[in-house]
């Protein structure tokens, strides 16, 4: 019998309330967004639990955590345990006789099961029978460290209000603290041994509260508890979004990516939407080889991405998922999207035929086909991608579509002159679809040499046409040049005149007008130094006749009798 639900319609106490009351023998799984933790009941109490997703090496680890073996005794007993049964070594062994052992791994499993009732949303699935040796290792189950569900429950409801409290300090285990001044003052008078002292002397430098735990070998709920105290007290601080982003940096520049990981991690814990720390996460993620898990968060980042309207940034951290992991189709689906919505039409292109070659090697000849069909929307006129389309129809058994696709690209080799392509894209035509007669005429008469012969009389009319063109412009150029040398001989008689009657102004005006007839012609090349000259000889025409006018006035006037007197003298007679 298997039953699944949620424990936020469903609530966990309830679960075990009814595993309880049934006396179910089986395994629970209750799995958070990021844990996941496995419950053994026997007969409605609880045998055994561990964490993870893989919790076969995490309950072998509860064995050293709890006191029963050491690392190294562990590492023989596995050894020895591939001719006998490791539950029957541990017995023979008498390291499940070790009651303070026992004990100690009964308090352990129990505080990993309470934990269970701080979330607010996991899944629960309970599948019923003995627990698979790969989940639960024999020892655990041999262990019999009983815990009595009830009492359990309600140890939980005891510490609920106290959860409260501590997750007002304290929103996740994984949340990164470091002592402040008062904190560092405060350790130093510390007694040794003293439990607050121990805990806080591990945040010297920024560390998970977890990973402290877990060095002082303390349950998580009174290490919890006292890590809230510390923070009340402000002996410790949380390290803000810049310094987790700096140490993540200066971990990364120094290569020490696990380290990078641990920062940049807490700050998507606490903004999931901080895209300059996804990007590092990517990258650092990638230097691990973690390609899998690199490739997620650059896809992650793509959207986020898209989703504010920075197609840019979206394509290269698609570019980078698929760099990552070649074979995301997904991924590069989307990119001839972007590449075509972008119209960079190469990209998409490239892209489209990688993809055909991966879809047809796994069957998937339509996915290919579909993909050509996005590129072509946009570049209908692409005769690679019409030919790859009817050969991945054709591969697909669909022939009528194939040989549309095939014509298509038929009539566009025919327009591009490529007569080999053209001839071996109708045969395959042909080859699909046997009856298409006028394929099958086309086909002929390029075999006949129709083709070329019509290539070759276009090739020689496109010619006429450009000569007769050139000729006519010629000619045009021609006839403006004759008229502008007619003009020119009688505009230069009229303007002569003009001159040779002093009226300079009205000769450059005539010879303006002549100019303006006639414009980008040889016989205008000079004129802009002709009008020049012309109004130079006016300027200079006033220049005298003003001169002239004022010599005149200057000049004394005689009386009449005078006059007379110096004709007489003269030997003139007045008139």
């Amino acid at each position: 019998m298997t039953f699944r639900g949620d424990i936020a319609s469903i609530g966990l106490a309830n679960v075990f309330q009814n595993l309880k009351n049934n006396r179910q023998t089986g395994t629970l799984k209750l799995h958070a967004p990021d844990e996941t933790i496995w419950i053994y009941f026997r007969e409605g109490e609880i045998a055994c639990a561990a964490a993870g997703e893989k919790p076969s090496a995490a309950s072998l680890q509860l064995l050293v955590d709890s006191g029963l073996v050491t690392e190294d005794r562990l590492r023989e007993l596995l050894a020895a345990s591939r001719k006998k049964k490791l539950a029957d070594i541990l017995i023979s062994e008498g390291v499940l006789d070790n009651q303070s052992g026992l004990d100690g791994l009964r308090t352990y499993t129990q505080e990993l099961v309470l934990q269970c009732f701080t979330w607010e949303r996991a899944g629960f699935e309970f599948t019923e029978g003995p627990p698979p040796e790969q989940l639960f290792p024999e020892p655990l189950c041999v262990a019999k460290i009983g815990i009595n569900t009830e009492s359990l429950m309600m140890e939980a409801a005891r510490r609920m209000d106290e959860w409260s409290e501590i997750k007002k300090y304290i929103p996740s285990m994984r949340e990164m603290y470091v002592l402040t001044q008062e904190g560092r003052a405060a350790v130093e008078q510390w007694e040794e041994g003293e439990p607050a002292g121990a805990i806080a002397a591990g945040f010297h430098q920024p560390e998970e509260i977890g990973n402290v735990l877990e060095e002082q070998r303390m349950s998580r709920f009174e290490g919890e508890k006292m890590v809230a105290y510390l923070l009340q007290q402000q002996f410790l601080r949380p390290l803000s979004t810049e310094e987790l982003i700096e140490k993540g940096d200066a971990a990364n520049a120094a290569d020490d990516y696990v380290t990078a990981r641990r920062f940049l991690e807490r700050v998507l814990d606490r903004e999931p939407g901080n895209m300059e720390a996804r990007e590092r996460f990517a990258h650092v993620l990638g230097a691990m080889g973690k390609r899998e898990e690199a490739a997620s968060q650059s896809k992650i980042l793509a959207q986020k991405y898209r989703e504010a309207g920075n197609i840019k940034k979206a394509i290269a951290a698609y570019e980078q998922a698929v760099s990552f992991i070649p074979n995301d189709m997904s991924a590069q689906e989307i990119l001839v999207d972007l590449y075509v919505g972008q119209n960079r039409r190469e990209e998409a292109v490239k892209l489209s035929q990688t993809l055909e070659l991966k879809y047809t090697e796994i069957g998937m000849p339509t996915k290919a086909a579909d993909t050509f069909r996005k590129v072509l929307r946009r570049w209908p006129k692409e005769t690679e991608i019409n030919t790859a389309l009817g050969e991945t129809l054709a591969t697909a058994g669909r022939n009528a579509e194939a040989a549309a696709a095939l014509r298509l690209a038929a009539r566009l080799h025919h327009r591009a002159g490529n007569e080999s392509e053209l001839k071996t894209t109708l045969e395959r035509v042909i080859e699909l679809d046997p009856g298409d007669r006028k394929t099958s005429q086309r086909l002929k008469k390029i075999e006949a040499g129709v083709f070329e012969r019509r290539r070759i009389l276009k090739r020689y009319a496109y010619m006429a046409v450009v000569a007769l063109v050139i000729l006519s412009i010629i000619g045009f150029f021609a006839f403006r040049e004759f008229r502008a040398l007619l003009d020119e001989r009688s505009t230069l008689l009229e303007v002569s005149k003009l001159i040779a009657a002093d009226r300079y102004d009205d000769a450059a005006d005539h010879y303006k007008l002549f100019a303006a007839r006639h414009p980008f012609t040889f016989a205008t090349l000079g004129s802009a130094e002709k009008l020049k000259e012309i109004r130079e000889h006016a300027e200079r025409a006033k220049i005298e006749a003003g001169r002239n006018e004022s010599i005149k006035k200057l000049e004394p006037k005689l009386p009449k009798n005078e006059a007379e007197d110096d004709s007489e003298m003269n030997g003139l007679k007045p008139e």
